[in-house]
């Protein structure tokens, strides 16, 4: 199960801690009483979406737009496969968007990929796996 997300004030402190402050994650970590893991992965996003000064850009200051820009690859799923029984051609990357607006939670286990000319994808061991909640998009 994901983690839940920061609040929009605790994630500006943390954007202010760091494009401002300069702090390290450790610092930003005990500073808002969070993970050094979850410092690392909001910065990650943050550097990918080219935000490297502070304060933010005035058409950030809606919290819907930064919500946006943060998190706009959030309900996709990359999966890795390789071309059932020739794995010697490589990988291919699958990118899914999973909506569950069933009353059951839904996984992928059983789920079969197939390629554009309806050839099977068998999904890599290393796939990670997914699990949807009714009503909520993965």
């Amino acid at each position: 199960m994901a983690a839940e997300r920061l609040s929009m004030r605790k994630l500006r402190e943390l954007l202010r801690q760091r494009l401002e402050l300069k702090l390290s994650v450790r610092e930003i970590a005990r500073s808002l009483g969070i993970g050094v893991g979850t410092v690392n992965r909001y910065l990650y996003r943050a550097q990918a979406a080219k935000l490297r000064s502070w304060p933010l850009p005035p058409e950030l200051d809606d919290d819907a737009a930064l919500t946006a820009l943060l998190f706009a690859d959030e309900g996709k799923v990359v999966a890795w496969s390789s071309r059932a029984g020739n794995v010697e051609k490589g990988r291919v990357a699958v990118e899914l968007e999973l909506k569950n607006p069933g009353t059951k939670p839904w996984t992928l286990a059983g789920a079969m990929l197939r390629g554009a000319k309806g050839e099977e994808l068998t999904p890599l061991p290393d796939a990670t796996p997914v699990s949807i909640l009714p009503g909520f998009s993965k």
